[in-house]
């Protein structure tokens, strides 16, 4: 009696979101002060998914306007698409650990990177961006 191979079929992987306010919708955010983007976020995210192809493009936003999220949702857009490691880059230890901390209130997955530590192996899978 033989066996059909041809019905076995690897499990498929689900389409991950990488348009960045999609993203944002499909979180399951847990930190308080988050129930929607401000429109200062959703224009720059909207403006930087139209512009993704290109090189070298800069964010501005005044302060306290949300750079964090944005970049955070830009960063795992990118891990999403490419299935590679994406870099966020901070000016210091204090700011790393702010990051991931936020990013944990977002429902967004990282690993931190400094002292010469990662925080998991999720970046080194490809599953997630490193805050370092």
């Amino acid at each position: 009696m033989g066996f059909d191979f041809s019905k076995i079929k690897p499990k498929k992987k689900e389409a991950l979101p990488i348009d960045p306010i999609e993203l944002f919708h499909k979180l399951k955010v847990t930190d308080q002060n988050i129930n929607d983007l401000w429109l200062a976020q959703g224009d720059a995210l909207r403006e930087w998914h139209n512009n993704r192809d290109k090189e070298d493009i800069g964010i501005v936003l005044n302060t306290g306007a949300g750079k964090t999220l944005v970049g955070l949702l830009i960063a795992e857009s990118i891990v999403n698409e490419t299935r590679g490691k994406v870099l966020y880059a901070c000016g210091s230890i204090q700011l790393v650990e702010q990051t991931a901390e936020k990013a944990v209130g977002y429902g967004l997955h990282v690993t931190t990177y400094y002292r010469g530590e990662y925080s998991n192996d999720l970046f080194t899978r490809c599953e997630a961006p490193c805050v370092t």
